[in-house]
């Protein structure tokens, strides 16, 4: 006899809608969690920003100079069943996409969908919630002032799998369907023969397209009877809304749909009979998985595969990397002070910061460390204080741009002074030249005048 939570006939709810991110989420789904924007790693020629904490709301700023980005997304996998029959794979998109300096993308990195073991939860970002079943996989996508770019859908939930005594004698291992890949139906739960009663297997919950949601897997139909009666069809599988998948409607007990452009349905529940001491139960469908998106303004030459995550990326997780050429800045200085002073004189160090291009520069830092025989009097532009060295931050300096900073200073004691300075572009930026950023001079200092 199989051990099954098995509900009987109830009226079906619908999870109510929370909206999070550009896709809307069943209130039974996972979570979208706030998270910090990562930083690029930038090797000699390439810059990459690696998107792989799950969550939505998360954005990138294109930097100056930036007109296309080289992107790749990954949606989230559909969650297994405690048999191990598989969910879906997501998604994987390579794509072009044309952008503008100072335009803000929004990144959404969906969830993979928890096994029935954990509990079935769909990911975050779209993935409907299975019951005794997987969940489906959230997607991943890329929008601009909340327009969709380029989505990779997320794979549907296997359905669940039980075992069953037989009415005629023996027992019989009855798998679910598996999981939909992200833009593919979900599979059909196993037909059981039980004597002269049939029970027809859920039907997989179908994918979502590029305009619509995907529609709930069909119920299993019992034809003919034995000596334990006839079967009852235990009910369909809760289609896509929206951008979400469908979720499990607490009786089919099929796979969640996946998250996507459009959300994938969930798989349709197998036929039931009731035996003395249990119920015998067909498999139920896996659910569908979500749709993937390739057509939004300024994408181009996209590759889309609907098998791109099988656990293997981000263990399962969805994830989006964007890269493209590290920008060159050829930061240069020069430092003037007087050769001359004297105990108690003032006067005024210039440093000059140039950008040698061959792009424009941003996030500059320019800075004067002072001798203990110096002192500084006042900047110009105002500067920050750190011991004896004193710094400026310009946001931009373009290409053939000279911009200089001042530091008034006086003189404490006779000597050598040494006087050193330097500046550098942002960390992402890669400087031909780093021997031409720093800049040193020495003032001989002389007893005041009497």
């Amino acid at each position: 006899m199989f051990v099954l939570s098995f509900r009987g006939v109830v009226a079906v709810t619908t999870p109510a809608l929370a909206v999070t991110g550009f896709l809307a989420l069943p209130a039974t789904a996972a979570r979208a969690q706030a998270a910090a924007n990562p930083v690029p790693s930038c090797s000699r020629t390439t810059c990459t920003v690696t998107y792989a904490t799950v969550g939505t709301g998360q954005s990138f700023t294109v930097p100056a100079g930036l007109n296309s980005l080289s992107v790749t997304l990954y949606g989230g996998l559909g969650g297994d069943n405690k048999s191990g029959v598989l969910g879906g794979d997501g998604a994987q998109i390579n794509a072009a996409l044309s952008v503008t300096p100072g335009e803000v993308l929004g990144i959404d990195v969906g969830g993979a969908g928890q096994s029935e073991l954990a509990g079935g939860v769909g990911g975050v970002n779209g993935g409907g919630s299975g019951t005794h079943s997987g969940g489906g996989g959230g997607a991943a996508d890329i929008t601009s002032a909340s327009t969709p770019l380029l989505v990779a859908g997320g794979g549907g939930g296997a359905g669940q799998s039980v075992l069953s005594d037989l009415c005629s004698g023996g027992t019989l291992n009855v798998s679910g369907g598996i999981g939909g890949n992200a833009d593919n139906p979900g599979g059909e739960g196993t037909t059981v023969n039980d004597g002269e009663l049939t029970l027809g297997g859920g039907g997989g919950g179908m994918p979502g397209s590029t305009s619509a949601a995907g529609s709930g897997g069909t119920a299993g139909a019992p034809t003919g009877s034995n000596a334990c009666g006839t079967g009852v069809a235990t009910g369909g599988g809760t289609g896509g809304s929206g951008r979400t998948g469908g979720s499990d409607n607490g009786f089919a007990n099929g796979g969640g749909g996946g998250g996507g452009y459009f959300g994938g349905g969930s798989g349709g529940g197998g036929a039931l009979e009731s035996i003395s001491d249990g119920f015998v139960v067909a498999g139920s469908g896996g659910g569908g998985g979500g749709s993937s998106y390739t057509g939004g303004p300024g994408a181009s030459n996209a590759k889309l595969s609907d098998t791109g995550n099988d656990g293997t990326v981000n263990s399962g997780n969805g994830e989006v990397v964007l890269s493209y050429p590290r920008p060159v800045a050829d930061i240069a200085v020069s430092l003037a002070c007087p050769a001359h002073m004297h105990v108690g004189g003032a006067n005024r160090c210039h440093l000059t910061v140039t950008d040698n291009g061959p792009d424009t520069a941003t996030g500059v830092t320019a800075a004067i460390t002072l001798p203990p025989s110096l002192s500084e009097i006042s900047c110009q532009p105002r500067c920050r204080q750190n011991g004896a060295t004193y710094t400026w931050t310009r946001h931009t300096l373009a290409t053939g741009i000279i911009a200089t900073f001042t530091v008034a200073i006086s003189a404490s004691s006779t000597g050598p002074a040494s006087v050193h300075g330097k500046a550098s572009a942002a960390r992402r930026y890669r400087d031909p030249h780093p021997g031409n950023n720093s800049a040193n001079t020495v003032i001989t200092v002389a007893e005041g005048l009497r």
